[in-house]
């Protein structure tokens, strides 16, 4: 039998989570204009109510058309530092779900919804710890929370704030990693590669130029550079970097010769490669595919990239969080990760990071997307002790 405290504070994380879960904030991936559920809009006016209780002056950005970074300042006792903790608030699709994408159902300790995983469960833990920390009095150092949009489809929201000039000494994104610290993760890279033909009637083909026949030449010769990837270089921690096709869309009807053929590619990038080498290399190859034919005219879009993250193993800040869950939950543990973070984007601009938060990324994007209540608690008391307590400069 639970005692009333620890009662008090599962209803808390469920009565946040609530909030959250039930506002809306599908990222638009594109779709124009934008309307519910769509858009970040509705989390950003929540969540600066919020903030504003909780005694915070609430900044917010414009960062897309309807689409808003939120972000307050809480001072600390200890103003010479700044921790930030940074949440997104956009959500992938919540078509084809199993349950009530908005529901916030709660079954055996569980809450349902879309984003209830990834990444408001993770949200409402730093919520949880921010605000008992403020009212105690007990906040060590200055604190930015910032809710950032776009992390499903860009990270255009952490890539705003730290183009206006964020500054902190600490960074804390929230993702589900299962209450471990995940202190490296690989880096993406997308792109979108169009190859260009001549349309014409399908019964007389030789009078256009079938774009189809060069991209699959294409893919064949990505498959052979993702094969050497999986081959080649590997990081201790991390694996190789991989590539993939990830879409393939050409033509417009059975009868006519297809005038353009489009490929999507997806590359995870290791901490140790270069970026710019990474593209010129299949850059070099989509023009390799096309040599064969000289009215194949290929170009390249680079659509998407997430910088990929990897802390120093020593930061005092990082530290002094493994220290908190230790503290809290007897045991931590450090992990990497394949997928890309907000975090990448703020360690890149010299922001010792890391990602944490309650919840499993198994579960994320699910058709029955959920996190454990518990578990919510324990991600908040662990980030409560870290921002109660001093972080100590290592020799």
């Amino acid at each position: 039998m639970m005692n009333t405290k620890e009662t008090t504070t599962l209803d808390s994380a469920q009565a946040i989570l609530t909030r959250l879960v039930q506002c809306p904030s599908v990222n638009p991936a594109g779709r124009e204009p934008i309307a519910p559920p769509y858009g970040e809009g509705r989390m950003a006016a929540l969540l600066s109510e919020q903030l504003k209780d909780m005694g915070g002056e609430v900044r917010t950005d414009e960062v897309l058309p309807g689409r808003l970074n939120v972000w307050s300042r809480f001072a600390g006792r200890d103003r010479s530092r700044t921790i930030l903790l940074d949440a997104h608030s956009d959500t992938v699709s919540h078509l084809h779900m199993s349950v009530d994408p908005f529901g916030a159902e709660v079954r055996e300790g569980r809450l349902f919804g879309r984003g209830a995983c990834d990444t408001k469960g993770p949200m409402a833990a730093m919520l949880l710890a921010l605000e008992s920390a403020v009212r105690s009095g007990r906040l060590a150092h200055d604190v930015i929370f910032a809710a950032t949009c776009d992390e499903e489809n860009g990270g255009r929201g952490a890539r705003h704030l730290v183009t206006r000039g964020l500054q902190a000494d600490f960074a804390i994104s929230a993702e589900p990693t299962e209450l471990q610290l995940v202190w490296r993760h690989k880096g993406i890279q997308r792109g979108r590669i169009t190859l260009h033909g001549m349309a014409a009637h399908s019964s007389t083909p030789a009078r256009g130029h079938n774009a189809i026949y060069p991209a699959a030449r294409l893919v064949g010769q990505l498959e052979a550079m993702a094969a050497a990837l999986s081959a080649g270089k590997s990081d201790a921690e991390l694996g190789t970097a991989t590539l993939a096709v990830t879409t393939m869309h050409g033509g417009t009807a059975a009868n006519i010769i297809p005038d353009s053929c489009v490929l999507d590619v997806d590359r995870r990038v290791l901490p140790s490669e270069d970026i710019d080498a990474i593209r010129l290399a299949i850059e070099e190859l989509v023009h390799r595919a096309c040599a064969a034919d000289p009215w194949c005219t290929p170009s390249i879009d680079w659509t998407q990239h997430y910088p990929s993250l990897g802390s120093s193993p020593t930061a005092p800040a990082l530290l002094a969080l493994e220290t908190a869950l230790r503290t809290v939950t007897g045991t931590a543990q450090r992990s990497v990760a394949a997928y890309g973070t907000n975090a990448g984007f703020y360690a890149q601009a010299g922001i010792p990071s890391v990602v944490f938060g309650p919840g499993s990324i198994a579960d994320a994007h699910t058709a029955a997307e959920s996190i454990s209540l518990a578990e919510v608690v324990s991600a908040a008391k662990v980030i409560e002790q870290f921002l109660c307590t001093p972080i100590v400069d290592t020799q």
